[in-house]
């Protein structure tokens, strides 16, 4: 048998012309005209060296050689299907945001990040800054958002200084003795940790007790009346909002927020959350 360049398109045709059982209806199924896919069946039988099909008036039947042909072509277009899926699959983009979901507009994101990458999968995943980092170390994630300080080894991008600030319940008396109140505040690796403990030592507050909370439960607690802490400025809006805080006319901290990553063909993708999150606090005001 002498091999042709044709070879895939000919067993295309000839799978066409074996479900529709015509010519002329397989030239439509496969966008080619007449004369095209019945050239492809006239070098496919010579190449093979046999007919394929027995031509009749009501169309094309495969010949004895035409069905043993088929299930080899079968096979054949199968396997190629499944190359094809396999050149197709491209890994997810895993971001990690440490930044409330409705603040960021999570799914808005995750639709403009779909925008760019239509052969990815977004995958998006919310965490405090630790562990995010700790993750995009071990290669489970491609990058990040991060507060506070973002080791050497990695790749950052500057977003913006968020100012924190310190939030007093509306349900809590007005007296100004902060050593008195219960303190909600980050776990122990968290990047706000060592400026509110330089805030603490700096003003003199030695903390009656204090109440161990996630990123995202902070807010939350303050809002019950449970304690005092630092928060992010769309938080401390919200609260304000809702009459349920106060914000400490004097006291705020300041903490860097950063896009992190490690492969640079994620820049694009890193400069893109860079600006669409400054936009965001930027509209606070």
């Amino acid at each position: 048998m002498k091999a042709s360049a044709m070879e895939l398109y000919q067993l295309e045709s000839f799978l066409a012309v074996v479900k529709t059982g015509s010519l002329s209806k397989a030239a439509v199924l496969r966008n080619i005209s007449l004369p095209g896919i019945s050239k492809h069946i006239k070098l496919l039988e010579e190449d093979l060296g046999f007919s394929l099909f027995a031509r009749n008036a009501k169309g094309m039947d495969l010949s004895e050689n035409g069905r043993l042909v088929l299930r080899h072509a079968e096979e054949i277009h199968r396997n190629v299907d499944c190359l094809y899926a396999l050149v197709r699959q491209t890994p997810p983009i895993r971001i990690g945001l440490n930044i409330s979901p409705d603040f960021i507009e999570l799914f808005r994101l995750k639709s403009l990040l779909d925008e760019r990458h239509p052969k990815n999968k977004t995958v998006l995943i919310n965490h405090n800054s630790s562990i995010l980092l700790g993750r995009l170390a071990s290669g489970e994630l491609d990058l990040c958002l991060a507060f506070g300080e973002v080791p050497e080894r990695f790749r950052k991008l500057f977003v913006r200084n968020v100012r924190m600030s310190l939030m007093i319940p509306t349900s809590l008396d007005d007296g100004e003795n902060l050593n008195r109140k219960c303190w909600i505040i980050n776990t122990a690796d968290c990047p706000f940790k060592p400026p509110l403990e330089e805030f603490w030592r700096v003003q003199g507050i030695i903390p009656r007790s204090t109440f161990l909370a996630q990123d995202l439960s902070r807010k939350e607690m303050i809002a019950q009346g449970l304690g005092i802490g630092f928060l992010e400025p769309q938080d401390c809006l919200s609260l304000t909002k809702a009459g349920l805080a106060r914000q400490h006319s004097e006291h705020f901290l300041e903490v860097g927020l950063w896009v992190v990553f490690q492969d640079g063909d994620f820049g694009p993708t890193a400069e893109f959350i860079q600006q669409y999150v400054r936009l965001k606090y930027d509209s606070l005001g």
